[in-house]
């Protein structure tokens, strides 16, 4: 959707309509009631697999960023969701995919890889967990490796407000301001099978995608007039 509020080819090609009218739907809840701002949304590549490599502060985050792109969103679910027919025909129409988290630890990766093989855009939260009081953890290791390995590009995204929508103490959301930005894409260069390019090539990334997440961090903060909470 522009800043017109206009429906745009791009948004609509691909989509499931179901997806589409959930994430028109909820791009007008943003508007209205958590009166959001969108900053830089047109950094998403076009095409080929995308990482979408995002702060996790709150359990709205999949349906933010989900709304805040264009391209349809991917994002990891236990595999247990999807047992009820109803609720897992939705989530599987919003692009959810299933992890088994009690079993094979290496499901989760084995899911995103054949996401990312069909030139899918997926969600990955480097902390690994949310944040207990809104300020950006600790980048775990990972999204430079499936990067790499994927040939794929790597968009730092930063949620600004979710944690004040959502805190994970809280039992429900309320409506707060939100600021999305996306950094620049991190586009991995080609090792011909090297395995040494192939471990710096990811320690470059992942150190990329650290650095812009609090660069991203640190002007959202800016741009609210408060202090970035202590880690």
């Amino acid at each position: 959707m522009d800043n017109e509020g206009k429906v745009s080819e791009k948004e609509v090609k691909g989509c499931f309509p179901f997806y589409w009218l959930f994430r028109l739907t909820l791009r007008f809840l943003f508007r209205i009631f958590w009166t959001w701002k969108r900053v830089n949304p047109e950094n998403m590549p076009e095409e080929g697999p995308v990482i979408i490599a995002s702060n996790h502060a709150s359990f709205l985050d999949p349906t933010i960023l989900g709304s805040f792109y264009q391209r349809p969103v991917g994002f990891m679910a236990r595999k247990t969701l999807f047992d009820p027919f109803l609720f897992g025909w939705v989530i599987k129409k919003l692009y959810a995919f299933p992890i088994d988290r009690g079993g094979d630890p290496r499901s989760a990766l084995r899911a995103m890889t054949k996401k990312l093989a069909n030139n899918e855009c997926v969600v990955m939260f480097p902390e690994g967990t949310r944040t207990s009081n809104g300020a950006l953890g600790k980048i775990r290791r990972g999204v430079g490796m499936i990067a790499v390995k994927n040939k794929a590009a790597v968009i730092p995204t930063y949620l600004g407000g979710a944690f004040k929508s959502w805190p994970r103490t809280a039992k429900i959301f309320k409506p707060c301001h939100l600021r999305i930005e996306a950094g620049t894409p991190i586009y991995p260069q080609d090792t011909n099978g090297d395995k040494k390019k192939e471990r710096a090539e990811e320690a470059r990334i992942q150190s990329e995608v650290e650095r812009q997440l609090h660069e991203l961090e640190k002007r959202y903060y800016e741009a609210i007039g408060e202090d970035i909470p202590i880690a």
